[in-house]
């Protein structure tokens, strides 16, 4: 007698609740690194933009520190700082506007009148 192949398997239970499981844990690493990388590129364009910030201040704060040097002094050696850094500005609040949406954009014309 010829043993028949028993067609009518069934998957058990836990072989299936754990595939569920896999699957769900596939999916919400495939998310976790989706967003992992959108907040990268978030942390870069806010870095930028800190960075752009503090060269608006260091290039204002350079200009008033040689600014009042020769004012002090007379001596036009303090010149050459307040003018390097008074040329610098401009760029910095230009770079500055143009990043980090209309933040920067407001943030760099409210800061435009103070450093003039």
């Amino acid at each position: 007698m010829a043993l028949k192949p028993h067609l009518n398997r069934s998957v058990p239970l836990p072989i299936i609740v754990a595939f569920a499981v896999l699957t769900a844990m596939v999916l919400g690493s495939l998310a976790i690194a989706i967003r992992l990388s959108d907040n990268t590129a978030e942390i870069a364009a806010i870095s930028e933009y800190r960075r752009a910030t503090t060269d608006v201040i260091t290039a204002a704060r350079d200009a008033e520190i040689g600014q009042r040097g020769y004012l002090l002094t007379g001596e036009p050696q303090y010149l050459e700082p307040y003018n390097s850094s008074i040329s610098a500005i401009e760029p910095a609040l230009r770079r500055m506007g143009q990043l980090h949406g209309e933040r920067g954009r407001t943030s760099a014309a409210s800061l435009r009148p103070l450093v003039t």
